[in-house]
């Protein structure tokens, strides 16, 4: 029987039987019952995503780059070598769509949409614009979390609203669980919503602690030199802080789920998020110039296609002088919760701490 697209299927079970105390096998006659017509954006989305994969092609002959840009781009990756790699490096969380990919997106439309007149009509387009992003893509836990959080941004713009990071989070968490309360157990789930926790929670008050130890320079009185090395310095103090942070919540995750973590992703971290998002930002800026000015379009593929091939023969070949990975199995659930549950009540009563205190400063003041 031919299986048409856009309706519901009924089988029937013959019987079932227990294959063990939590596993049932269900056995079907070989017949599926047409019942009525639904209506499913898969197809399209399907289609859409053929459609763009080829354009890649056309325009990246190497493989592993093109590879490398659908799953950045639209979330398809059909290269088991580049998961694996990836995830030996423990850079999995690169590899898939989140935040970065719709803050990059809304600040080039946003570089682009400075010529339109009114503000609130920006922020519409941008709605559309985004939405139809998240259309074309597959969706996951962080590719809604994502969406729902830039939304929430959007919308307290056009709605002239504070912002709070931490409230949006809140709000994505919310509704996620509302549509699928069993997205609780996904890995990815976990993740995206712990590390994003980490970077509003826990880096703030690392970051404040470590301005005692490295004090603020006013940049005024530097030359051009100091002043260039400085802000290299300060950036890779920034990415090791927040790299630390968030290991500080998903590393007893990741050795719960898996049984090891690789010690060398740590120091992978510093650096290869910051280069994906240049490689995200020009693969986002060719496409949109491409339909502009194909010459110009072309000229940032071919940049992209060579950062990019430099990128993956680092994540390929990682230095063996570093490549210890830490084994650790059995770790408990209750104590995994207890820790994720102590961790976050410290350091939320730690950030507000201090807040309260810059509060009683400024008054002072």
């Amino acid at each position: 029987m031919k299986i048409k697209k856009n309706f519901l299927y009924f089988f029937i079970i013959v019987k079932s039987f227990p294959q063990n105390n939590s596993i049932f096998i269900l056995k079907t006659k070989n017949e599926f019952i047409k019942k009525n017509k639904v209506f499913s954006f898969t197809d399209t989305r399907y289609e859409l995503n053929k459609k763009f994969l080829k354009f890649l092609k056309k325009r990246i002959k190497d493989k592993d780059v093109s590879n490398l840009f659908s799953a950045l781009l639209i979330g398809v990756n059909n290269n088991k070598l580049l998961s694996y790699a990836f995830s030996k490096t423990g850079l999995s969380h690169v590899l898939a769509i989140s935040g970065f990919h719709f803050g990059i997106l809304v600040l080039i439309f946003n570089i682009f949409f400075k010529i339109l007149p009114y503000k609130n009509f920006k922020n519409i387009l941008l709605i559309f614009l985004i939405s139809l992003y998240f259309f074309l893509i597959n969706t996951t836990p962080s590719i809604q979390r994502a969406f729902i959080m830039v939304l929430i941004i959007i919308f307290s713009e056009l709605l002239n609203r504070k912002y709070c990071p931490l409230n949006a989070l809140g709000g994505a968490l919310f509704t996620s669980i509302i549509l699928d309360p069993y997205v609780i157990f996904n890995i990815g789930f976990q993740l995206s919503y712990l590390s994003c926790f980490a970077i509003f929670i826990i880096f703030p008050v690392i970051e404040k602690f470590s301005e005692k130890i490295f004090e603020k320079k006013s940049l005024k009185k530097m030359n051009l030199f100091n002043r260039a090395s400085y802000m290299l310095l300060t950036f890779f103090k920034s990415s090791l802080l927040l790299t630390f942070s968030i290991t500080i919540i998903l590393f007893p995750i990741i050795i719960y789920h898996f049984e090891k973590f690789p010690i060398f992703s740590f120091f992978y971290n510093l650096f290869i998020p910051i280069m994906i998002i240049v490689i995200i930002f020009l693969m986002f800026s060719s496409i949109l110039l491409y339909f502009i000015y194909i010459p110009f379009g072309d000229i940032l593929f071919r940049l992209n296609t060579q950062i990019s091939k430099n990128l993956l023969l680092i994540i390929y070949h990682p230095p063996a002088e570093i490549n210890y990975v830490f084994r650790f199995k059995g770790l408990n659930l209750e104590i995994l919760v207890t820790y994720i549950f102590l961790v976050s009540m410290i350091f939320i009563y730690i950030n507000n701490f201090l807040k309260e205190k810059e509060m009683k400063i400024l008054k002072f003041f």
